[in-house]
């Protein structure tokens, strides 16, 4: 019994003093992205840069499946003979172009989430030096966006406004408009 007793004095003498080291070892900052992009007032340019790239790619999306038809149309107008096997090969040729513009539909939708991504990853990119130098200052070793899986964090670890001060002490922006 009495080894047991110093068994679990010496895992509580761990864990008080390990746990504090641990605790500063594995330091984590967060940052929110959308309230440094509304600061900054880059919300409002990524936001058109994405509306911009969808605008163009709806405007081909829409020039194709124009074509398309335009195609069909032709294709009718060959066809003096109506039977039943030119209706047929009509009815082929009308879900081939379907298939057609269902699949640029899908491409264009695929383009429009890698442009919007490779925005993002921009600003990411840009936040990265001014993110890693405040964390680093802080003690964290990694710096965290905040997410919708997040549940709860503690707003010291939150370094989004120090984030902010320091890209516009670079001239990242005008400061005009900032929520912070």
């Amino acid at each position: 019994m009495k080894s047991l007793a110093y068994v679990m004095l010496a895992v509580a003498a761990v864990m008080a003093t390990g746990c504090d080291e641990f605790n500063r070892s594995s330091s984590v900052a967060v940052i929110d992205l959308d309230q440094l992009a509304r600061a900054l007032g880059r919300d409002d340019v990524i936001a058109q840069q994405i509306n911009q790239a969808t605008q163009q790619l709806s405007a081909q999306l829409t020039e194709v499946a124009r074509s398309l038809q335009q195609e069909l149309e032709e294709e009718r107008s060959r066809y003096e003979v109506v039977g039943e096997e030119a209706e047929k090969e009509m009815q082929e040729r009308t879900q081939a172009a379907n298939v057609r513009l269902q699949q640029t539909q899908a491409l264009a939708q695929q383009r429009a989430q890698e442009f919007r991504q490779a925005v993002i990853n921009n600003f990411r990119a840009e936040v990265m030096p001014y993110a890693s130098e405040v964390a680093r200052q802080r003690g964290a070793k990694a710096v965290i966006t905040v997410a919708t899986p997040m549940i709860w964090y503690d707003s010291s670890v939150d370094i989004t406004s120090d984030v902010i001060a320091k890209m516009r002490a670079a001239g990242h922006a005008s400061g005009e408009g900032s929520d912070s």
